[in-house]
């Protein structure tokens, strides 16, 4: 596959860790068998550096700091040892109203003046209850209880899907519960693209009926979609160096529904999306760079946005080398 690509593209490039980045670079250059970089292919990385960084977890930290200034993907040795090109995007699709983006600019550069603070704190308001706003938690913990919630409040019956795992996949790699409760109106998300292009990973959904073998849903561009189980499978890849090539040995494979609960989500996984009525829920705080940024810009307009809470300074996290980094020549 690799060989045949004239160019490969890494979107959302923000979150790739270094190491990451130099373990691409590695595949390419052994199985293109020439020593430059990412084996001579073109890479195109595409993203907003003052999104969310790169997830390090335990001991991960110790281990990088050991090889890398930090764990940007731009700080990986593939990047620092050689030259590239930067470009900066200006127009933007998601928003138009200026006050809304410069709110967000000072936002992404983690200046937390007070005309920000007040303009963003006038958002402090009742939750908007419509069918097609999100809640977008700062915790996991926090949107799985929001999503129990609303779940237990549907007066109709729920059903359970139980999915299968055959050979090895492990329970922390899983794409979806392996237990899956829903009722009719249940709010849900896709977790994969469809190949008929009636929905992609993130698309949002209601859930009109429910049989023992497939699942009827109405999604919020007006598709209605009969879904089946899909099958994801757990691959090992190996390289064979004397004959070049790439191959794939199917360790497992887990089979379940591609859909989740969402009325509420996590920020990490609302990063690309985009949505007209937001509920923002830090909890105690943005924990991460780029969070606030993250949670505040998925939402087309000021108004859409509902905040649980007032926001502080400390919300405002922006890593110092992003900002070094973002300071750089771009043409």
């Amino acid at each position: 596959m690799f060989l045949q690509s004239d160019i490969i593209i890494i979107d959302e490039i923000s979150m790739v860790r270094a190491d990451t980045l130099d373990a691409v670079d590695t595949i390419l250059k052994r199985i293109t068998r020439k020593n430059l970089p990412f084996g001579g292919k073109k890479v195109l990385m595409v993203g907003d550096v003052f999104q969310l960084e790169p997830i390090v977890k335990g001991t991960e930290s110790g281990l990088l700091a050991e090889h890398y200034q930090s764990p940007f993907f731009f700080h990986s040795q593939v990047l620092t040892q050689n030259q590239y090109d930067t470009f900066k995007l200006k127009k933007i699709y998601r928003q138009s109203d200026e006050r809304f983006l410069g709110l967000l600019n000072t936002v992404k550069m983690g200046e937390s003046d007070e005309y920000t603070l007040e303009g963003l704190n006038d958002r402090v308001t009742d939750a908007n209850e419509d069918i097609k706003s999100i809640y977008l938690c700062a915790r996991k913990a926090e949107a799985e209880a929001i999503n129990n919630e609303r779940m237990n409040a549907l007066p109709s019956e729920s059903r359970s899907y139980s999915g299968r795992v055959s050979g090895e996949f492990g329970t922390n790699i899983l794409p979806n519960d392996i237990l899956l409760e829903l009722k009719p109106e249940a709010r849900v998300m896709f977790l994969k693209n469809d190949p008929e292009k009636r929905f992609v990973n993130g698309t949002l959904g209601t859930v009109t009926q429910l049989h023992s073998q497939t699942i009827s849903i109405e999604t919020d561009e007006g598709e209605r979609v009969e879904m089946e189980p899909e099958t994801w499978e757990n691959i090992k890849y190996s390289y064979d160096e004397k004959e070049n090539t790439i191959s794939e040995n199917v360790m497992g494979s887990f089979e379940q529904f591609a859909i989740k609960p969402a009325w509420a989500i996590t920020i990490h996984k609302s990063q690309g999306l985009t949505f007209d009525q937001v509920n923002i829920n830090l909890g105690a705080g943005a924990f991460a760079s780029g969070m606030l940024y993250v949670a505040l810009s998925r939402c087309r307009t000021l108004e859409g946005i509902s905040l649980k809470a007032p926001l502080s300074p400390r919300d405002f996290r922006v890593n110092p080398v992003v900002v070094e980094f973002a300071g750089g020549t771009f043409y």
